[in-house]
């Protein structure tokens, strides 16, 4: 999962609608996207973070 354009991936964990970040990422703020891709790369989900 993403935070930003160019960030490395973060760890997380989805437990039911909450998505859980498995490692501290810096800047989270409520409206940013978080953005998962697949083993390839490609784009398989996102969701908008309502409470950080």
């Amino acid at each position: 999962m993403r935070l930003r354009y160019r960030s490395r991936p973060v760890a997380c964990r989805l437990r039911g609608s909450e998505l859980e970040l498995l490692e501290p990422f810096e800047g989270v703020a409520p409206g940013q996207t978080a953005v998962f891709s697949g083993a390839d790369g490609a784009v398989v989900g996102s969701a908008t973070i309502d409470r950080a």
